[in-house]
């Protein structure tokens, strides 16, 4: 597992394990208190099933005090590359089915082709996952050739990337250069490192 930062600040942040990070999840149209609901129970059931997850919360909002799902989880970037590496292992953790491999299976499958760009990249999306191909002359819908996106408020991304066996956490304070970070983790570090 490979963890690439793109600020020094933040990569030295992330190295003595203190800071946290802004997380987006695009679904703020589902009623708040339901959601809040779930995804605690969900977020704390995955904290406790992986080991030295902490200090995730959720942004409430300042005028009705809902939990803000459209980009308020707080996570820290190590706990986000767990994330990250659970999508890698199909839902695995030390052995253990934490999340269904079959929904994953389906959640970052391609819905919607060419659903938008980020910086020079086309992505297709998933269930809130943005997919891009490892080698763009090739499909993103082959599963060998997925880079599978979560991208988040102030330029927070995870990058997953199966066939490299690769997870990579991009940490950011502003939304001014949202496609730069995608662009290099698919226009250069990926070709860099793969076969």
């Amino acid at each position: 597992m490979l963890i690439v930062g793109s600020a020094a600040s933040r990569s030295i942040a992330f190295a003595n394990g203190r800071s946290s990070i802004q997380w987006e999840m695009p679904i703020s149209s589902i009623s708040a208190f339901s959601l809040r609901t779930r995804m605690d129970c969900a977020i704390n059931s995955f904290c406790r099933a992986v080991s030295g997850f902490s200090g995730q919360y959720w942004a409430l909002s300042s005028y009705d005090a809902t939990a803000h799902t459209g980009g308020g989880l707080y996570l820290r970037a190590i706990d986000l590359a767990k994330v990250g590496y659970l999508v890698l292992k199909q839902g695995q953790w030390n052995g253990r089915q934490v999340v269904s491999s079959d929904w994953l299976a389906r959640s970052t499958a391609p819905i919607t082709p060419q659903a938008s760009r980020f910086g020079g990249v086309s992505v297709d999306y998933g269930l809130l996952w943005w997919i891009a191909p490892v080698d763009p002359a090739r499909s993103g819908a082959d599963v060998s050739n997925r880079v599978i996106i979560a991208a988040g408020n102030m330029n927070q991304f995870l990058f997953v990337v199966p066939a490299l066996d690769l997870v990579v956490v991009n940490t950011g304070a502003t939304n001014d250069s949202f496609g730069v970070t995608v662009d290099f983790v698919v226009r250069e570090l990926i070709p860099a490192i793969r076969p």
